[in-house]
Order: structure tokens, then sequence, then C-alpha cells
């Protein structure tokens, strides 16, 4: 025979957080599924019938089995919802822009303290641009190459040879 404390059973009840009327029911049940009472007199001291004690014997005894079934180890994973990703989305991003601000903070002191190293990037020539419907005024010398209705549909270039522009061997050229 084994040495040690005494097995407490259904006296374990006691110690659990709930009401006194459940505790002395679950108790009452507990004493009768390991023999120490009889259904007939759990249902007694209960003021229920057999068939009603059975059910709750049941349900106490599927609680315990689903409280001892398997489990993956660990915590659960969990569940964030739709607001706290947002909140952490947001989160990230202040912290993106406040590492921003500090480099503009660290560019603009960098700026007045040595105000002789950077100089300003010259301006982009603007392109002339022709408004729709307006013709284009003919930038090169109006000596040569002035269009004439039948004419070359271009000026002629230095690389030109009179006669040889499109159009001059008879075969007709569409230029776009």
């Amino acid at each position: 025979m084994a040495s040690g404390r005494p097995a407490k059973g259904p006296g374990l009840v006691e110690r659990l957080v709930g009401s006194d009327a459940a505790k002395r029911k679950l108790r009452i049940v507990l004493e009768a599924i390991s023999g120490e009472m009889s259904v007939e007199a759990a249902c007694k001291e209960l003021g229920i019938g057999s068939t009603a004690f059975y059910e709750i014997r049941a349900k106490v005894l599927k609680g315990a089995i689903e409280l001892l079934e398997p489990r993956p180890p660990g915590r659960p994973p969990r569940v964030v919802s739709e607001s706290e990703s947002r909140i952490g989305e947001l989160e990230s991003e202040v912290r993106r822009l406040r590492i921003e601000l500090d480099i503009a903070h660290v560019r603009e002191e960098v700026l007045l303290a040595m105000p002789g190293v950077f100089q300003p990037a010259k301006a982009a020539r603007k392109k002339n641009r022709h408004r729709a419907g307006k013709p284009r005024r003919n930038t090169r010398s109006r000596g040569s190459g002035s269009r004439a209705p039948g004419g070359p549909a271009h000026p002629a270039g230095p690389g030109d040879r009179a006669g040889e522009g499109p159009g001059s061997d008879g075969s007709e050229t569409a230029r776009s």
C-alpha cells in the first residue's frame, strides 16, 4: 500500500470557486461516480429523478473530457481585430514620419551651418512648345528651303543633293 496523503476525492470540490449549491451538486455527482454513494441516494439527495441525474453526470463527464482533450503546445494565437491592425499600421507610419522629420531637421541645420556648400540647382531651360492648331515658325534661315506648294515636304539639308529629295524619283513617299 502506498504511503502519503489520503485522497480527498469529492472533497476537493470545496476548494473550487462557485456557489455552495453548485459545489454540493458536483460533490454528490462525484461521490456517485466514485461509488461512495448509490445513484438512488444521489437522486434522493439532489431531489431529482434518475434520468435527470444521468443527464447531469453526462454533462459533467463531457466537460471533463473537453477540458482534457490534447491541444497544440503553447498559447493559442491571438486574434487581431481590424481596428488593432489599423492602429499598428498607423503607429508604424508615425514612426516613419518622425524619422523623416528628424532627417529634414538635420538637413536644415547643415544648410544653416554651411550656407556656401550647397548651391541651388540651375533652372532647366524651358522648351518651346507650340500650341495646338498654330503652325510652327521656321527656325532655319529663310533663304534656303522655304516650303512651296507641291515642293519637297522638308527643306534641303546639307547632305541632300538637288533632285534627290522624296518624290523626285517618281515614287510617292509618305512622311509623317
